[in-house]
């Protein structure tokens, strides 16, 4: 599987609660047969860890092997290197059950800003989701403060008006959440809380999990039937 010219998406999981989110939608993705651009943030991987118990030794060998002047510098996590991104992605492969489609995603260190997809002049890519969305990644998004890959790709969503999907998770929300929020949606983005309904009647956690992606899907444009939808009354 291979980048084409309508099957291309970014995924980005920053350091909010719900990781499993951005998993979910990247599963579902890549089994629909798009090709993604996966995004993980320092925080992120944190959560991942606490959360899902992924990563733990990954995050370990690489606090051990950084140059610890460069760490000092620019941050432990500025470049990973190859080894540790092939890992991470093995990881995430078998987690998740990818490996008939492992061709389907690749994964990008958050400080890659040469990367292609930190330019409008990747067409090829038709939208994004930020899922989850801290309130930092969400503020820093909103003001346009591109620090890092993510917030950069999602800077080049809203100026090419292009489809971005931010999944804030935080509760509850203060003004200054909200006024970030109405000032993405003002720029074109779409606020998409992980808010689970209940008419679907959900049996289990992975219930709750795919309503969430399904709407996710939606907001992107993309057909599917991942959830069950409101039928209404006869």
């Amino acid at each position: 599987m291979k980048e084409t010219p309508s099957h291309s998406y970014i995924i980005a999981i920053t350091g909010a609660s719900g990781a499993i989110y951005g998993f979910s939608l990247l599963k579902a993705l890549v089994t629909m047969h798009f090709f993604v651009y996966l995004i993980i943030s320092k925080p992120g991987f944190k959560v991942i860890k606490d959360e899902l118990g992924m990563f733990a030794d990954i995050l370990s060998d690489h606090a051990n092997t950084v140059d610890k002047g460069v760490a000092e510098r620019n941050g432990l996590w500025n470049g990973l290197n190859d080894e540790i991104k092939i890992r991470i992605k093995k990881e995430i492969t078998d987690k998740f059950g990818l490996h008939n489609d492992s061709g389907g995603f690749i994964f990008l260190d958050e400080m890659f800003l040469e990367s292609k997809i930190a330019s409008g002049s990747a067409k090829l890519v038709k939208g994004m989701a930020v899922v989850p969305c801290s309130m930092g990644s969400l503020s820093r998004i909103a003001n346009g403060n591109s620090g890092n890959l993510i917030e950069r790709a999602a800077d080049v969503m809203l100026k090419e008006r292009k489809k971005l999907i931010i999944c804030p998770r935080e509760t509850p929300f203060n003004d200054i959440h909200l006024k970030n929020m109405l000032s993405l949606t003002a720029s074109g983005a779409v606020i998409l809380p992980p808010i689970p309904a209940f008419y679907n009647k959900p049996k289990t956690v992975d219930d709750i999990i795919d309503f969430i992606t399904g709407k996710i899907l939606d907001g992107l444009g993309i057909e599917n039937d991942i959830y069950k939808r409101w039928e209404g009354y006869d």
